[in-house]
């Protein structure tokens, strides 16, 4: 009876609205009745609710905005593809594991993905057909490669941490071919780029690969990563010779032992460069 009640004063609270908000109602289905209105509905928030199925999403042809955070949805809906308006989609928080192939060529205008916190393992390859994404949150997952985002053309803010990555693919850092201005991907065990460089952000990043190229694959085997201390009163020209280092590119250990007033940390990190 109670549900019976919550039920209809949704439906006539929302009938002849464009924004529905049923956040935090404890919903397990949406009400049949309040979908023969839904082509009107251009917001539609129902985080922190009970859905696990969305099989009536297709009926919001003119949705630009989606919030289904917090949920209990395990599959990402095909009916998403008729979604076609949609800008804005919020699916952090589920336990969302696999993502099908063929929903995100269908969503041209989509420029927010929230996906955060979920259970995925592997991403779909035609997620790069989505042309107009510009934000995207992966953080919270179990993902091991993110190739798939090498070409999303004006992705500017992308966000992995704490996934199962080892590698970024350098194509997704391309000056030129990429619009990055904000990347975090702390909390994943990398080992190319190094965690050091990646916390620098996307300009290091870009330099660490580009050098990388430079120096051609056999750098691998021979270069070290070294952490510094410059040690030395004021105006030693401390400051003189770390910027020196910087922009004079790789330097071996052999040359930072024979340097003076430098003491280094005896834990050494193997990498490419020195940084």
């Amino acid at each position: 009876m109670k549900e019976c009640v919550i039920q209809l004063n949704i439906r006539l609270t929302l009938t002849h609205k464009k924004d529905w908000d049923l956040s935090g109602t404890k919903l397990k289905s949406v009400p049949p009745n309040l979908l023969k209105h839904a082509d009107k509905v251009r917001r539609l928030d129902l985080q922190r609710n009970k859905l696990r199925q969305l099989n009536w999403i297709s009926n919001l042809v003119n949705l630009r905005e989606l919030n289904l955070s917090r949920n209990e949805l395990v599959d990402f809906p095909l009916e998403f593809r008729s979604l076609k308006l949609l800008e804005r989609l919020y699916m952090n928080q589920n336990n969302i594991k696999v993502i099908p192939e063929d929903v995100f060529p269908h969503l041209g205008k989509l420029q927010f993905l929230k996906l955060s916190t979920n259970r995925l393992a592997k991403l779909p390859v035609d997620l790069s057909q989505c042309h107009s994404l510009s934000y995207l949150n992966l953080s919270n997952n179990c993902l091991k490669d993110i190739q798939a985002l090498v070409r999303l053309p004006k992705l500017k803010e992308l966000f992995v941490e704490r996934n199962s990555l080892t590698e970024l693919p350098a194509q997704l850092f391309q000056k030129g071919n990429s619009e990055l201005t904000l990347f975090k991907a702390t909390g994943n065990p990398l080992r190319t780029p190094p965690e050091e460089v990646c916390d620098g952000g996307v300009r290091d990043i870009q330099s660490y690969f580009a050098m990388m190229e430079e120096e051609g694959p056999d750098t691998h085997t021979t270069a070290w990563t070294v952490k510094t201390m410059f040690l030395g009163s004021s105006m030693a020209g401390k400051s003189t010779l770390c910027r020196s280092l910087k922009q004079g590119g790789p330097i071996t250990v052999h040359t930072l032992l024979q340097s003076s007033n430098i003491f280094i940390n005896r834990s050494f990190r193997r990498s490419l460069m020195f940084y």
